[in-house]
């Protein structure tokens, strides 16, 4: 069965994650190695997400199945793992064991890094200058990396996404609560900045930004970015502002 992340291979922390010889970036959909960058095929990059989000041995009848939709394609898992290797020029990327795959020891995946930030985010466990600098990577790692569109709808791709997703959610909501209590708003309005330049039609550092200004005393300017937000949603989705977005800037209680 595929199985939660394991805690040895998720302790590391995002600056080691980038520098690590061999990484998965699962954000992106590609792995990069000391020969250059690897763009899976979708089939490959499924194989590649379905054991990054495990972070465990996966058995090859659970691999099968995820990927093909049956329990009798072992041959094309085997040659597709092989083809990964291949195109990586990194046979360590993947590992076997027995009835099982798994990364190497050697890979280090941004999930894992990502997702043990976030907890020590919210435990207080990064701070410092150095934890300032891990959530200014963390964040625009998470915003400016996209997958190929060509791996929508695919299972463990998605299943990912959503963890990556929540990742963002949970950290922009650690970065509102600060802006509740300390007022950090300088530091905030660029992280809010970042993200809104990468997708100009989420509402969620728009919401960041609103709020960085409301606790500046700047309404005005939270007006102005709502409006701004509301055209750029007509124009591209034909769509409004969600209500609650509405209602605090023409409120008083902007936390």
């Amino acid at each position: 069965m595929i199985s939660s992340p394991s805690p040895s291979k998720s302790q590391r922390t995002f600056f080691e994650h980038e520098r690590a010889a061999v990484r998965l970036d699962l954000a992106a959909g590609r792995v990069v190695t000391p020969h250059g960058t690897y763009d899976p095929a979708p089939r490959e990059a499924e194989i590649l997400y379905a054991l990054g989000g495990a972070g465990a041995p996966v058995a090859i009848a659970d691999l099968c199945s995820l990927v093909w939709g049956n329990v009798r394609s072992c041959k094309h898992l085997h040659v597709s793992v092989h083809r990964i290797r291949t195109k990586s020029e990194t046979r360590d990327l993947i590992a076997s064991a027995g009835s099982t795959y798994r990364l190497g020891d050697g890979v280090s995946c941004d999930l894992w890094s990502v997702e043990r930030f976030v907890r020590d985010l919210e435990s207080a466990a990064a701070h410092g200058s150095d934890g300032v600098e891990q959530l200014r990577r963390v964040w625009a790692h998470l915003w400016d990396n996209v997958p190929s569109p060509a791996l929508g709808g695919r299972a463990a791709v998605e299943r990912v996404q959503r963890r990556l997703s929540a990742a963002k959610e949970r950290i922009a909501r650690w970065m509102i609560a600060r802006l509740a209590v300390q007022a950090e708003a300088d530091e905030i309005l660029p992280l809010a900045e970042l993200a809104i330049a990468a997708d100009p039609c989420d509402e969620l550092p728009r919401e960041l930004k609103i709020r960085a200004y409301l606790s500046q005393g700047h309404r005005e300017r939270a007006f102005r970015e709502l409006d701004a937000y509301r055209k750029k949603l007509r124009n591209e989705l034909q769509l409004e502002p969600s209500p609650a977005l509405q209602r605090l800037v023409v409120s008083d209680a902007a936390f």
